[in-house]
């Protein structure tokens, strides 16, 4: 019989710089650090396992960041086989790997297929020099087209393109080109994100100090209609309120995450959910590589209520736009169905969810007011 939580999240730290909208945790890259980090990351895997969390066959591997193909070929090859000398892996198992145009070279791409990796999703987010350069991206369009031969050159079969809608300067003319670019190239799955001002970030201080304005929340949400349209167009499902995908191609990893589904994080700042215990690893390199005062590495560790426990797996559900039955959420908190049906009925009435038979799912309004329906549910 299966045992342990069958999906599994890395977080490799480094990235070879900052883009100026990014609040991932990450430092840059230097090999004596990663090498550390790779010591310590092998460490928890054999204290998961100690403590019999982990699985004999995964069903989805998830390697992000961060950007992973900045490792160096050896510790990209040492990383992998973290997974492939502990699991058994089969065709059946999705393994996505991070990656970032510039980073990612014909070699890394042969050794991620050889692993095994079957998935691979390239931080794109602009077919724009310009633009790149205005994010902090260190790469450019000639880049994202030679990374993505070397990805089909590797074999490996299913690839993700990131996108960014609503960057200052882009009208919706050339916002179209750059989708109309995406679709040229077939990926199986699109991810499209609002440029959001994450506290913190370069482009939080220079919006803070006016040397760079947002686009306004009406831009937003046309730039993420258009991209709705043109891509449902080219044959696309949108399956979750930033996610696109071919029949098929959905990503295995983040909907076990959005149907409630427990999972392990591993590494600085990585989160795990296991049933009512939830933690998350210290967001530091120095302190993951320090040798650790007990057999874990420094973490938050909280065990929430039942109640919050489904209402939370609930809330991330309704991400998802082909709906959600209560009943797998009243099985986690029954004493609860009062106070859901309630707030589903209010927000029925405002327009932001309704309901087909059992199916609750987000309307059109709803789903660019996530946020309220969210936050009403929890």
């Amino acid at each position: 019989m299966q045992t342990g939580v069958v999906h599994l999240y890395v977080h490799v730290p480094f990235c070879d710089g900052a883009c100026r909208y990014c609040a991932f945790y990450s430092e840059r890259f230097d090999a004596a650090p990663a090498d550390r980090y790779l010591d310590a990351l092998t460490h928890e895997f054999h204290e998961a396992g100690n403590r019999g969390l982990l699985p004999k066959v995964p069903r989805t591997l998830y390697i992000g960041g961060g950007t992973p193909s900045v490792l160096d070929i050896h510790q990209l090859d040492r990383l992998c086989r973290l997974f492939t000398d502990r699991f058994h892996i089969t065709r059946e198992t999705e393994w996505t790997v991070e990656t970032n145009p510039g980073s990612l070279t014909r070699d890394k791409a042969v050794l991620l297929q050889q692993a095994g990796v079957n998935r691979v999703s390239l931080g794109v987010q602009s077919f724009s020099d310009p633009v790149l350069r205005q994010l902090g991206r260190r790469h450019t369009v000639r880049q994202v087209y030679d990374s993505i031969a070397d990805i089909r050159a590797a074999g490996i079969p299913s690839l993700n393109l990131d996108l960014i809608a609503a960057v200052p300067g882009i009208d919706a003319a050339a916002w179209r080109r750059h989708l109309d670019h995406a679709i040229a190239l077939v990926p199986d799955h699109l991810s499209v994100y609002d440029l959001t001002v994450e506290p913190g970030t370069p482009l939080a201080r220079a919006a803070r100090t006016g040397k760079w304005q947002a686009a306004t929340v009406d831009t937003e949400l046309r730039r993420i209609h258009t991209a709705a349209l043109r891509l449902a167009g080219a044959g696309y499902h949108r399956y979750e309120i930033s996610n696109y995908a071919r029949p098929g191609q959905r990503c295995r990893h983040n909907l076990a995450f959005w149907q409630g589904g427990d999972y392990l994080g591993f590494g600085p700042a990585a989160a795990s959910r296991v049933g009512l215990d939830r933690w998350t690893n210290r967001p530091s390199v120095k302190s993951y590589c320090t040798p650790w005062k007990s057999d874990l590495p420094p973490r938050r560790f909280e065990t929430l209520s039942t109640e919050t426990d489904a209402s939370e797996r609930l809330a991330f559900a309704f991400r998802l736009l082909d709906g959600i039955t209560l009943r797998p959420f009243l099985d986690r908190a029954p004493g609860h169905r009062a106070r859901w049906m309630k707030a589903l009925n209010t927000l029925r009435k405002d327009g932001l969810v309704s309901r087909q038979g059992p199916r609750w799912k987000l309307t059109d309004a709803g789903i660019r007011l996530a946020d309220t329906v969210a936050s009403a549910l929890l």
